[in-house]
């Protein structure tokens, strides 16, 4: 009879020591899930326990999670290495760490995992613990000292763009904008090549729009990873809208409505960060209409005052929106779409909508979202109003080429660039001659001054490797010849810095990637100036 007592008395501790486990682990931040030991091939082992944390950040249930095997919750493709490594952790004793996506309700997310393992005396594994915990709160953890204001968008980019994002995208986008600017060179000579019924026409503009593409990606990565006040000048945020929708929707089955107001007031915003925006918004409409359809595109004068709900400055906005008729947001999603890495396609990055939320705050305006299921969704961009009507500009037609003459000295240390680039000033008229490196330019200046063939202008890549950088070759060129014609080029070129330039008596500015077109229109006008 006293042992029986005493059993069911340690039968009573067991369960008063799980009780207080399991209301420990609940009340932890990070998710945890627990899983068995076996089996080890696809789709994994089930699921035995699932705390608070996995069930709020996953959206499912915990009777949708417990019982499901752990590939329900782990990146799909890569659940057959998590098994592979599972008998290692094992035996080694040790805890594991990855990044992989993890499987929501109707999305994704980037987390990062710890994966450890609960043995028996014999080293014999009986269970595997995993915990997961969102990349961008761990990035906003290690920022705690920032500045609440701007949000955990802000708080991840100020953070985690020193550690991840801005050393890696800068050369990256050098050398990427490197290679897209040889091929979008050579597309637009081959496109020069042919006629507009030539068979090879069209696959060449399929590329060229490909490579549009590459492009806006590597200016996403850049505005992303890019700190600090946006470069901003007055603008007409119409025409910006217009440019943005050729280029977001040229060659898909959507069409655009567009109304935008006669009336518009001023803004004063960097370029090419709101482009970027208006890029991505349409991107997201076209997607979400696989079969065609029309996305509406609105730009209006607008006064947010203080009880708008938009935690915005009262006074005049402009408001651009963005409409479409496709398949709509999940209600659960609609707080996290402008998560940094969290996305509900299969291929997505998830850093356009947060690229987008980033750039409307760095200029004190604001993006909301409201979305339907099978309905569709709107996006509401405001930015603040400058007070200035914008002026008329003309618009620019992207296609023209422009013939010269002149020699013009070429400089880049990429055989494919500086090549690409001398054969389209060759085919434009241009004398050309090039040089790879700061040195050889002023060597080839000088000689061709001396031997009374002087050079016309000087298309100079600004981040030139080892040796002189291409700023230092200009201003030592300056000094053998002051009426030098130098325009800059750089894959790592912003509004700012582009004005800064032709302040300093560039007399052009040549960002990467580039056409012949843009080639030709830059060359002209600096020739001209």
């Amino acid at each position: 009879m006293t042992t029986l007592v005493q059993l069911n008395s340690q039968i009573e501790q067991l369960r008063l020591v799980n009780h207080y486990l399991r209301t420990a682990i609940n009340q932890v931040e990070e998710a945890v899930v627990i899983i068995g030991s076996a089996p080890l091939d696809l789709p994994g082992p089930r699921i035995y326990f699932a705390n608070q944390a996995a069930v709020r950040l996953t959206g499912m249930t915990e009777e949708e999670i417990v019982g499901a095997p752990i590939g329900g919750l782990y990146e799909p493709g890569r659940v057959g290495d998590l098994l592979a490594k599972l008998p290692l952790v094992a035996a080694k004793r040790r805890t594991f760490q990855t990044e992989k996506m993890l499987q929501l309700k109707g999305g994704r997310l980037a987390c990062k995992w710890t994966i450890s393992s609960l043995v028996d005396l014999d080293g014999t594994p009986l269970h595997y613990v995993l915990t997961f915990r969102p990349v961008q709160d761990l990035a906003a953890s290690r920022g705690a000292d920032a500045a609440q204001s701007d949000g955990g968008v802000e708080a991840f980019v100020e953070r985690s763009r020193l550690e991840a994002l801005a050393m890696a995208t800068a050369g990256v986008a050098h050398d990427f904008n490197n290679v897209l600017t040889t091929i979008q060179a050579n597309l637009s000579l081959a496109k020069l090549a042919t006629s507009a019924v030539d068979r090879a026409r069209r696959p060449i503009e399929d590329a060229a729009f490909a490579a549009e593409s590459a492009e806006a990606l590597s200016r996403q990565l850049l505005t992303f990873a890019k700190g600090g006040v946006p470069a901003r000048k007055q603008a007409d945020l119409g025409q910006l809208v217009r440019r943005a929708v050729r280029l977001a929707l040229i060659g898909s089955n959507v069409k655009c409505d567009l109304a935008i107001s006669n009336d518009l007031w001023g803004v004063e915003v960097e370029e090419t960060q709101i482009l970027q925006v208006f890029h991505n918004l349409l991107t997201n409409a076209r997607q979400a209409m696989p079969k065609g359809g029309v996305v509406r595109v609105a730009c209006e004068n607008a006064l947010v005052d203080e009880e708008s709900g938009l935690n915005l400055e009262p006074g005049p906005y402009l408001i651009a929106s963005v409409l479409d008729r496709g398949c709509g947001i999940a209600e659960e999603n609609l707080s996290r779409v402008f998560d940094p890495f969290f996305t509900t396609k299969t291929t997505g990055t998830g850093m356009g909508l947060a690229t987008c939320l980033l750039v409307a705050k760095r200029h004190q305006g604001t993006i909301t979202v409201s979305s339907k299921l099978n309905v569709g969704t709107e996006f509401r961009l405001f930015l603040p109003a400058s007070g200035l009507r914008p002026q008329a500009q003309e618009a620019f037609d992207g296609g023209e080429v422009l013939a010269g003459d002149g020699t013009v000295l070429v400089v880049d240390d990429q055989d494919g660039v500086r090549h690409v680039a001398v054969s389209i000033l060759q085919a434009l008229g241009y004398d050309v001659v090039s040089a790879m490196s700061g040195e050889e330019a002023l060597q080839m200046y000088a000689m061709r001054m001396h031997m009374g063939k002087p050079i016309a202008a000087v298309l100079m890549d600004m981040t030139l490797p080892g040796g002189m950088s291409g700023d230092e070759a200009v201003q030592e060129i300056r000094r053998l010849d002051p009426t030098v014609r130098p325009v800059a080029t750089s894959g790592y070129f912003d509004d700012g810095a582009m004005e800064e330039l032709l302040e300093r008596g560039y007399v052009g500015v040549l960002p990467k990637p580039y056409t012949a077109e843009k080639l030709s229109s830059v060359m002209a006008a600096a020739l001209s100036s």
